[in-house]
């Protein structure tokens, strides 16, 4: 499932712009099944780069990533026709840094967030008891 719709693109991405870049039948129309694979590819490219730190999939979409995965897909629309213009390099850019950040936790998805428990990542190690005690080991 897409972290966005068609409709999210559309805030994006004129819709006489949206047909030139998915009519390839040139019949003037707006062919969403296209849109809707850029979509998802673009969800899949976000859970690659989260995957790690949420489990996914989230039970409700998280407000940043439906417009990261309109981005996402809006890039993928413009390299469909290799027309991408520079603006939207710098888009794609920018949510891919975006989800760098999400991962590394310096961005928050709020709610979703996996809940830290005060450990910087360290491990630890409990040895338990000692079998022998210093007396014991003088002995050797």
């Amino acid at each position: 499932m897409s972290y966005a719709t068609v409709a999210d693109v559309q805030k994006l991405i004129a819709l006489d712009q949206l047909i030139l870049l998915t009519d390839d039948e040139d019949n003037g129309t707006l062919v969403t099944s296209r849109v809707e694979d850029a979509l998802e590819t673009a969800s899949t490219t976000i859970d690659s780069y989260i995957g790690d730190r949420y489990n996914l999939p989230f039970s409700a979409t998280q407000p940043i990533l439906i417009v990261l995965c309109a981005q996402i897909a809006g890039y993928l629309l413009h390299v469909r026709r290799n027309e991408i213009p520079e603006t939207w390099e710098n888009i794609h850019k920018n949510a891919l840094k975006m989800l760098e950040k999400i991962n590394e936790g310096k961005i928050s998805l709020g709610a979703s967030d996996p809940e830290d428990d005060g450990e910087s990542g360290d491990f630890k190690v409990n040895s338990g008891e000692a079998m022998f005690g210093d007396d014991e080991l003088e002995k050797y």
